[in-house]
């Protein structure tokens, strides 16, 4: 990973995965910052027309310039697959951010969140880029409060592709529009009712069309009208529950426009005392976490070698002016004198001292060196003539712990240098065959972490060992194996550059998945320690790598 590039991007890890593309953490060796590159299929670039179509959809994208859209700063095609490059956006998915808040957002919240995205959704309108797959995946919140809509223009080539390939219309069905369903002309109004969808789950907890099949979600998005949010949320303000209302309507012609929604979302906000939505979600919506998280640095550490900084360029020999070249001769000849009068003076003194007698202190001596010292150590000459105690200052001054003060010490306790605190929780706690442990990593040290090995020990013995599978793990391997009593599970995280504070790989971890065809045959689920809200992982041991 660390030697792969694409063009002149190099590739530092994987960040995440779907059916058409993989993004990954990149550099730019040239302008030395962190990017995002999404590696496309190589199946979506088998046909010519299709890859004219997505540098022409790239290039619209990368005009936007708007502050709520992932900016496109480059594309190309390298080892026969097409690459975007984009800006890496550091922060959370709002997705993301609505699984660990487990409950509905508060309205200000969720209108802070909406009015930003609707604010990226029509400028996009404006330059004739419509999305067709907004969702709270492709809504992502920078550490600062920033709202920034990913994905513009790439999800339309995708469908396009996937409806040749499949047959089958592509994109989120919680979040598609009618018109997009029954496969109409799209405009702006489709992204329109996904970003209301979006809103509605925001406030409710639940999205309004929710159902157990995908088919059977279309058919309701179709058929059904959406329902009032007042009745799902008692007591919501009513400007957002018409906002939400409109944006829902069958008929895309009876929609507000992306620009129309977020001047209302901004007006309530404005009502309630919210002026700057951008740090009102930064102080108010943001887990302390993912707000204080240090940012991605670009380093040679990074990416195991970069370009090598380029050394100062000496600055070119000046001449002095023909003015000022005499008075540069006088100075300098003042200058040689007065050394000439300071090393004759120091002469006659050094000539004219008494001689100091071998049993006194010198009275000008020179500080010994470190090194001089640490090697012919010499007792103080106040207490040469006096009785002596054996003891720990008997030790040479190089061994003692109080030697050279001011020398900063090499760390006692190497957990204070390089240590891992591990959290986890259950993802499916009713689920009763599986155990979906969600496990977070983070770096507790003052040292950067570039390996680590966790061994959880699970009570109980089942009849056949378990399968595991780690989901959302870069750098990650899980093994589980038998032991007495139960089963010990390992999980191996190598080629990281975790630093102090951060998590591995973001904000919730990792995730496994332990299967088990019955777990009533172990019936020791509930004593793995995990519940439904993360906590400290009873009797996990982390090994961090040297």
């Amino acid at each position: 990973m660390e030697q792969e590039s694409y063009g002149r991007y190099r590739l530092v890890r994987l960040l995440g995965e779907g059916g058409m593309a993989s993004v990954f953490l990149a550099e730019d060796p040239v302008l030395r910052r962190p990017v995002a590159l999404k590696r496309l299929k190589r199946e979506l670039g088998a046909q010519p027309d299709w890859v004219r179509r997505f540098h022409s959809e790239a290039t619209a994208v990368a005009r936007l310039g708007n502050p709520h859209v992932v900016q496109v700063f480059d594309l190309g095609r390298d080892h026969e697959q097409d690459y975007l490059v984009m800006e890496l956006v550091e922060g959370v998915a709002l997705s993301t951010l609505l699984e660990r808040h487990e409950s509905p957002l508060p309205p200000d919240a969720a209108a802070a969140i909406a009015c930003q995205a609707a604010s990226g959704l029509a400028a996009a309108h404006d330059a004739a880029v419509v999305h067709r797959d907004i969702k709270p995946d492709n809504i992502l919140v920078r550490r600062d409060g920033t709202v920034k809509v990913a994905d513009f223009g790439i999800a339309r080539l995708t469908e396009e592709v996937s409806r040749t390939m499949t047959g089958t219309v592509m994109g989120s069905p919680l979040y598609m529009a009618p018109e997009q369903i029954e496969g109409r002309t799209p405009t702006g109004a489709l992204d329109v009712f996904a970003l209301g969808s979006v809103l509605f789950r925001m406030l409710a907890g639940c999205s309004p069309f929710e159902a157990e099949h995908p088919h059977a979600i279309m058919w309701r998005i179709v058929s059904e009208p959406a329902p009032p949010l007042a009745q799902t949320v008692p007591g919501i303000d009513p400007t957002l529950a018409d906002l939400v209302e409109r944006m829902l309507r069958k008929n895309p012609l009876e929609r507000p426009t992306a620009a129309d929604a977020s001047r209302t979302l901004r007006q309530f906000l404005s009502a309630g005392g919210v002026s700057d939505p951008i740090e009102f979600v930064r102080a108010r919506v943001l887990p302390d976490d993912i707000r204080r998280a240090p940012p991605v640095s670009v380093s040679p550490r990074l990416v195991g070698g970069t370009l090598p900084d380029a050394p100062p360029r000496p600055a070119p020999p000046s001449r002095a002016p023909k003015q000022g070249r005499r008075a540069s001769r006088t100075i300098l000849w003042g200058a040689s004198v007065t050394a000439f009068l300071a090393c004759t003076l120091l002469l006659v003194v050094l000539v004219l001292r008494p001689t100091v007698s071998s049993d006194a202190a010198p009275q000008s001596a020179a500080p010994e060196s470190e090194s001089f010292s640490a090697t012919s150590p010499k007792a103080p000459a106040p207490t040469r003539n006096k009785k002596r105690h054996a003891g720990p200052r008997d030790e040479p001054s190089h061994l003692r712990p109080d030697a050279h003060p001011e020398r900063p010490q090499p760390p006692t306790d190497r957990a204070a240098s390089g240590s891992i605190a591990v959290t986890g929780r259950d993802e499916a706690p009713n689920e009763g065959n599986a155990i979906k442990a969600r496990l977070a990593f983070r770096n507790t040290g003052s040292e950067t972490i570039h390996s680590f090995r966790m061994t959880w020990d699970l009570p109980g013995e089942p009849r056949r060992k378990p399968q595991v599978d780690a989901y959302y793990a870069p750098g990650c391997n899980a093994r589980i194996e038998p032991r007495p009593g139960g089963l010990r599970l390992e999980v191996e995280c190598a080629g990281l550059d975790l630093r102090s504070g951060q998590i591995h790989p973001g904000p919730d971890g990792i995730s496994l998945g332990i299967h088990y065809q019955d777990w009533s045959t172990w019936n020791r689920k509930g004593a793995s320690g995990l519940g439904s809200n993360a906590a400290a992982l009873p009797d996990a041991r982390i090994d961090v790598g040297k």
